[in-house]
């Protein structure tokens, strides 16, 4: 073995990964230090809502790679990526390609610190280390994937009380626009007002209702939402009262998420059955046989049995 691998092996495991820490900050901060040029146009991020503590983390080294991935990554690919990122309401916080290149950068730190970590024990087990790699590579998609999840479910949880206000403000005279508006301002902070505030976004920029609509059903991808949609497009194209298709909607939604909990509740016991067969009842068991072994114990006859006599 040559000198200088003798002496990286030799090296104690908290010097390692002090290294290894110390040249993470390193080529984190060397984005910052370097001389960049100056955008055309200053107020280019302004349109930006805060992004994510993982976006915000790595932010130099994924905006460095992000017009990269933009202008060689499959434009499909990326599309399939914004409407992702759209549904978890972070169209104003990340850009496609960003996410696609904080992939890249993790699976990457996630490699150096398994390289680190092999090099700084050489045992066997240390290669599990290197798993850490996929992870790495695949936790954006699946911090995504849970960040769509919460979102409709608290979209599932208000969007009925927004229905009951609309159709309260429809009834007292309002066209559809200003009963949305009024309601807007009824409805406590989440993903339902954002959404809404967008399709009036839309609507006072021109789009047609039709047009503001489907595109609210494709971003939230909510049965619910799906079903408010049908019912305001309905009752537009054949002229019926649409504050009592938009009540009707409200208590079948409502009525769904009960039966949702419900369902859930139903599935708690067969959910409880692995840990309680795998913990609690081997536990148990050793709890009500420690009596009888002591006694045998005592007796002389554990001995005995044990030693074949």
């Amino acid at each position: 073995m040559s000198e200088p691998l003798a002496l990286l092996v030799s090296t104690p495991l908290p010097v390692m990964l002090l290294a290894g820490a110390a040249a993470g900050c390193v080529a984190l901060a060397l984005p910052r230090l370097l001389p960049r040029p100056r955008r055309a146009d200053p107020e280019a991020e302004a349109w930006r809502e805060r992004p994510p503590w993982l976006f915000r983390l790595f932010a130099p080294l994924v905006r460095g790679i992000a017009p990269a991935v933009a202008a060689r990554g499959d434009r499909y690919r990326l599309e399939a990526v914004g409407e992702r990122i759209q549904a978890a309401g972070l169209g104003y916080a990340l850009r496609p390609e960003e996410l696609v290149a904080l992939r890249r950068v993790t699976a990457t730190v996630a490699a150096l610190l398994a390289v680190t970590v092999d090099l700084a024990s050489g045992a066997l087990a240390a290669k599990l280390a290197y798993l850490a790699v996929p992870l790495g590579y695949f936790y954006p998609d699946i911090w995504l994937r849970d960040a769509i999840q919460r979102r409709r479910a608290r979209i599932r949880k208000d969007f009925p009380f927004f229905l009951d206000l609309l159709a309260l403000a429809m009834r007292a005279g309002l066209n559809l626009q200003s009963a949305v508006a009024r309601a807007v301002r009824h409805l406590p902070d989440g993903p339902v007002r954002e959404e809404m505030r967008r399709v009036l976004r839309e609507l006072r920029a021109g789009m047609t209702l039709r047009e503001s609509l489907q595109r609210l059903a494709r971003r939230v991808d909510v049965e619910g939402v799906r079903g408010f949609v049908g019912a305001v497009l309905q009752a537009e194209e054949t002229g019926g009262e649409m504050a009592k298709a938009l009540q009707a909607q409200a208590e079948q939604q409502r009525a769904e998420r009960f039966l949702r909990a419900e369902k859930l509740a139903a599935r708690a016991p067969v959910k409880m059955l692995a840990p309680l067969v795998g913990l609690f009842m081997p536990v148990t068991f050793v709890i009500l046989m420690l009596p009888a072994v002591r006694a045998l114990a005592r007796s002389g006859l554990l001995a005995g049995l044990l030693g074949g006599g």
